[in-house]
């Protein structure tokens, strides 16, 4: 029991340090806290208490070992559970605390010096946004991978009409497929990339498919059973078992090969 307990408490200690990256506004955030906490100023007192009080009852929430294995398996998934700090009101307390400091000083010049102090300060702890790995030209006008669209254009103009499509691809298309076409189901998306439970069969289609290494009668067995008439794969990779098993080659797409299943018993 002391074990998982300890285990749960490093995974919320690591997604803490995660999530706070090489920015300070984490450590200006938790200098706010003391600010409130040492200092009382007459009016604010709701407000301090609220601000305080949610803060504590967050942490305690984040890292006692049961909430935060429960939020973990049961809510939003280990793999993003730095996603808690989304709860916490960094810009409005850190703004709001540094107004607080700002009115206390007296004079018009010692309130810009203070000012500018301020906004020096919250500069430098942060990190720009606009660089050349956050923003580049766009593909296209959906901002998905011209691969992404190609693929379900190719597939939707080879449907047969009412067919239900459901498609299986790399792990490189799984977050774009259903962003362009939602008509499109597939045996898992982005769940997969997060670890989130897939069911069984499921979770073995994936784990073959990121492996690279694939038993492709039991893959083809496992698609047949996820009612997956439509299969992706790179095309330098043929696959013969595919097409003795009943999935037929429709053509390549910008180096992907496409195959199609019409009896899926």
């Amino acid at each position: 029991m002391l074990e998982f307990m300890k285990n749960v408490v490093q995974i919320a200690i690591a997604h803490f340090w995660g999530f706070n990256g090489v920015g300070m506004h984490l450590a200006l955030f938790f200098a706010t806290l003391l600010y409130l906490f040492a200092v009382k100023k007459k009016g604010e007192e709701k407000t301090r208490n609220l601000i305080l009080g949610y803060s504590f009852a967050f942490a305690m929430v984040y890292v006692f070992p049961m909430s935060a294995y429960i939020i973990m398996e049961y809510c939003i998934g280990e793999a993003v559970y730095w996603r808690m700090f989304w709860m916490l009101p960094f810009i409005i307390v850190i703004g709001y605390v540094l107004v607080l400091w700002l009115f206390q000083t007296e004079g018009k010049k010692q309130f810009l010096l203070f000012l500018c102090m301020a906004v020096v300060m919250i500069v430098i702890t942060g990190k720009p946004v606009y660089t050349q790995e956050n923003f580049y030209p766009a593909e296209n006008e959906y901002k998905l991978p011209q691969e992404a669209i190609d693929l379900c254009d190719f597939i939707k103009e080879n449907r047969k009409e009412g067919e239900t499509v459901k498609v299986t691809v790399p792990n490189e298309l799984l977050c774009y497929i259903r962003q362009y076409d939602a008509s499109i189901q597939m045996p898992y998306g982005r769940n997969a990339l997060t670890g989130q439970k897939l069911g069984k069969r499921r979770t073995q289609i994936y784990e073959m498919m990121t492996s690279g290494s694939i038993e492709w009668e039991k893959m083809i067995s496992l698609l047949k059973k996820e009612h997956s008439n439509y299969f992706v794969y790179p095309a330098e990779i043929g696959i013969e078992e595919l097409e003795r098993e009943g999935y037929a080659f429709l053509g390549n797409v910008d180096g992907y090969s496409v195959y199609y299943c019409e009896n899926m018993e």
